[in-house]
């Protein structure tokens, strides 16, 4: 029975492990953007011109329903976001295009 299911998985070929085909963003910085720490922004340098989201997410992993906000190619890497959030931790949640997602 062993000879068999070993026969079985000499068939399946290996996982291939999927690189991104662009390096993942460098340098994420998060920043006041107002003197009454209203709004903050997050800011980045990625090896090319992506179209980017970012969304705030709880880390409990509940839904938030807050809408992600996009910079589209040509546009500086920088979302500027409300600080209108309170009594949750919340996580910063980057989606590049061409790349997998990145924390």
């Amino acid at each position: 029975m062993l000879a068999n299911l070993a026969a079985v998985l000499a068939t399946i070929p290996a996982p291939v492990a999927l690189a991104p085909t662009e390096p993942a963003p460098t340098d994420v910085q998060l920043a006041w953007a107002s003197a009454e720490h209203r709004n903050f922004a997050v800011t980045w340098d990625e090896a090319g011109d992506y179209r980017n989201r970012i969304d705030i997410e709880p880390v409990d992993g509940e839904p938030a329903n807050l809408a992600g906000q996009f910079t589209e190619p040509g546009q500086p890497n920088r979302v500027v976001l409300d600080t209108g959030l309170f009594d949750v931790d919340y996580r910063i949640r980057g989606w590049w295009s061409t790349r997998t997602a990145t924390s």
